[in-house]
């Protein structure tokens, strides 16, 4: 019940709230590299002004020539990804190191993501967690979840459950639903933690709440067999039918458990699953909201 592969999107982060457009450009026209990098993200989101990649590459370009590292770190992103510049990976891992050398978390983590992958640069997970290990350390979350995988696969680093849960602990507390569903699993499974099915259905919760089908599925085994909860056969049925929608084991365990349960509970279970979509939605509608503002 271990969750899939790492998180390993690029990012450009802000460092704070972008102000008016006009005003900051004509700070970057002064030669401000702080303004120069917030015109370039204002230029790559297509805020206060249309999308413009190529001229969020120049604006990115014009901070990073003065060691910007959110410079650096955006024009890293733009060759990475082919936006508003010829695709260069080479490129981009240049920019990428540069940032990362000079302390900037995102950077780091997408240095790490390179060498773990071994884009255009060699594969080396012992370098990999390296760099995850530095944005880890600065509260990167994605960079914590990583860990946490890596150490609990063994995967460039000795398996050390303990210290998977760790790092785990610290992602799932910045609500990543698939650290939260693995620290779950963990619980549940007295894997480098102590057994404990109570706080096993909490973290199973909290990723459940957040949309992640595999939590779902387990919060609902949790109701169906009374583990850390009381047993609610309807409240099962409820997130095995959200869980249905996505993912096969849970899918299976709705085919189960329909075989099992009263008509009214049935019933009862498909009014609960449909107050529990809606309230999904309206968080992660807010979810989105709120990292769109970032």
């Amino acid at each position: 019940m271990i969750c899939g592969g790492l998180l390993l999107g690029l990012c450009i982060r802000a460092s704070a709230k972008e102000p008016d457009f006009i005003q900051t450009k004509r700070l970057a026209e002064a030669g401000d590299a702080d303004a120069q990098f917030k015109v370039g993200l204002m230029y790559a989101k297509g805020e206060e002004v249309p999308r413009d990649e190529a001229e969020a590459v120049k604006w990115f370009r014009m901070a990073a020539d003065q060691q910007h590292p959110l410079g650096q770190n955006g024009l890293g992103v733009m060759y990475s990804n082919g936006d508003g510049v010829k695709q260069d990976h080479t490129e981009a891992a240049k920019w990428f190191r540069k940032a990362a050398d000079r302390g900037y978390a995102s950077a780091q983590y997408n240095l790490g993501t390179m060498f773990f992958k071994g884009e255009h640069l060699p594969q080396d997970r012992i370098e990999a967690a390296k760099w995850f290990r530095k944005a880890g350390e600065q509260g990167y979350a994605f960079a914590q979840f990583n860990l946490g995988l890596m150490y609990e696969k063994g995967l460039g680093l000795k398996k050390d459950e303990a210290e998977a849960a760790k790092w785990y602990r610290q992602a799932a507390d910045q609500d990543i639903d698939q650290a939260q569903y693995n620290l779950g699993v963990m619980y549940d499974n007295g894997t480098g933690v102590p057994t404990d099915d109570a706080t096993a259905v909490k973290w199973y919760r909290r990723s459940a709440e957040q949309g992640y089908a595999p939590a779902q599925s387990n919060l609902g085994v949790m109701y169906d067999h009374g583990e850390g909860v009381p047993q609610d056969l309807a409240e099962a049925y409820a997130w095995f039918s959200l869980a249905a929608e996505s993912d096969d084991v849970g899918r299976k365990n709705l085919d189960s458990l329909r075989q099992r349960i009263a008509p009214d509970d049935q019933r009862r279970a498909l009014q609960r699953a449909k107050q529990l979509r809606q309230e999904i939605e309206v968080r992660m509608t807010e979810a989105r909201k709120k990292a769109r503002g970032k």
